[in-house]
């Protein structure tokens, strides 16, 4: 029996949904054989339909998480191909601005925060306890980790792609101006 994949068919606006379509889409990532092409149409599609609660840190941090996949997979893409099309370049653009706005928000701004301070170090004593709950707290912080590191990138690569484009285009043409 051959499985029918319809993640454009799904209602986004579910949190559950979400959750379990971007536990999959990571799997396929990291296997490695994914079709970008389809995974940034379901990206797009989960963007666009949750809505999150601003004041929810586990909605915030799956929309980051969400903005972050589709950025990168649209940067895949881009390597495949000579350099990214308008409309792709201006469509991660959009989702890039709409990233900075979530992580402005102020519950991101506070975890934020809370990942990035520093912890004092403990008596030897609550060495076992400590790296447990060291290692937790990691884990916890993952996405706040992540986001600036990925927004660099990204906005690195939008330059270099806006740039490989205007590099391509033919000097006696009406788009070279």
């Amino acid at each position: 029996m051959v499985k029918i994949r319809d993640d454009l068919q799904v209602d986004y606006s579910v949190l559950a949904n979400v959750k379990e379509r971007i536990e999959v889409l990571i799997k396929e990532r990291f296997k490695g054989k994914y079709d970008m092409l389809f995974h940034a149409d379901v990206l797009r599609k989960i963007s666009d339909q949750f809505e999150f609660n601003e004041k929810v840190l586990f909605e915030l941090r799956l929309k980051v998480q969400v903005l972050v996949l589709y950025m990168g997979t649209m940067f895949a893409k881009a390597k495949t191909d000579k350099y990214m099309a308008r409309k792709d370049w201006l469509e991660t653009h959009k989702r890039m601005s709409e990233l900075l706005q979530v992580i402005r928000k102020p519950v991101f701004v506070k975890s934020l925060k809370e990942a990035y301070t520093v912890q004092t170090s403990k008596s030897s004593s609550m060495a076992d306890d400590q790296d447990e709950n060291e290692f937790e707290s990691r884990q916890n912080f993952d996405i706040e980790r992540q986001v600036f590191s990925s927004l660099s990138n990204y906005m690195e690569g939008l330059h270099d792609q806006l740039w490989r484009a205007y590099q391509s285009l033919v000097p006696t043409n009406i788009e070279y101006l």
